[in-house]
């Protein structure tokens, strides 16, 4: 016979967690109308659904990757937008199901690995702009250059990207590069100072970016920054320049937050995708029940 904690291993994967709100969160700040723009809210939204039913913003969780939306949307397909589902790589499953309806336009920027397949076999469906910027589709470009579209693949931040446009640089588009969060495109930008733009590397979602920004503390843009997860060691050194209505909304700032709730923005708060932990007991509880019924 198994052992009990072989038992409770297997158990944790039979076991669906659930969410609730920190416990320093009064749920009576929080705007549900935000809320629902909250792609981190989604397992909660769909544990209370009837609290949500007039409230959800369909295509929001359409283009929400996570599993809670997903099964959402099979349970109501009639409230399905196909052009913004197609891009979700967490619906590949429903995708693969309704071809005729798929966006293949969209689908050129899915990242899933089985939707660049897809695309592989249809080829001629493909959007060379989103196909582009699609960091899983590099082979895919490499191998059909005819797809590739040098005004998009600087945002792209796979490997294979940063490469092809180190070996064209007179096609790069700045401005998207400033977005990109790839240790060498930040590399490319310290090579070429003139064509940094501040405000647009301040909301780039990379350590170079703020390794970059520390070192330019005079170009920083502190509303944007505020915004940016990378950017809590920056900005808890420069409490006085926090935007807090924008930092509010930021998940990486939640020990910051509890700390200063007096200047939280509870309605940006309500985006904030940190705002969420593990119901433990609830949890706990529920494996306990399951262990001892299959053990006992």
């Amino acid at each position: 016979m198994l052992s009990i904690n072989i038992i409770r291993n297997i158990c944790t994967y039979l076991i669906e967690p659930k969410t609730e709100f920190l416990n320093w969160i009064p749920t009576d700040k929080i705007d549900f109308h935000v809320l629902i723009h909250n792609k981190k809210a989604i397992q909660y939204i769909y544990e209370n659904y009837d609290k949500f039913t007039n409230l959800i913003d369909w295509d929001i969780l359409c283009e929400t990757e996570d599993l809670f939306a997903i099964k959402i949307l099979e349970q109501h397909p009639e409230n399905i937008d196909w052009e913004i589902l197609s891009h979700n790589s967490y619906a590949i499953d429903l995708i693969e199901r309704n071809l005729d309806k798929v966006c293949w336009e969209s689908l050129s920027a899915n990242t899933n690995l089985r939707a660049i397949k897809l695309l592989e076999d249809h080829i001629d469906q493909i959007d060379p702009s989103n196909i582009t910027s699609n960091p899983a589709a590099i082979e895919l470009i490499s191998s059909n250059s005819y797809l590739l579209d040098w005004l998009w693949l600087s945002s792209n931040n796979s490997d294979g990207a940063i490469k092809l446009l180190e070996e064209h640089m007179h096609n790069i588009n700045w401005q998207h590069l400033n977005e990109n969060p790839n240790p060498n495109a930040i590399k490319i930008l310290r090579n070429n100072p003139d064509r940094i733009d501040w405000d647009i590397l301040c909301a780039n979602y990379s350590e170079e970016a703020m390794d970059l920004l520390e070192e330019n503390i005079d170009k920083i843009n502190w509303p944007n920054l505020s915004f940016n997860p990378y950017a809590i060691k920056l900005l808890e050194h420069h409490k006085d320049k926090i935007c807090w209505e924008n930092i509010s909304a930021n998940s990486s700032a939640i020990k910051l937050l509890e700390q200063n709730q007096d200047k939280i923005d509870w309605s940006s708060l309500s985006y904030n995708s940190g705002i969420f932990e593990l119901d433990s007991s609830r949890y706990n509880k529920e494996l306990n029940q399951l262990v001892n019924n299959i053990f006992l």
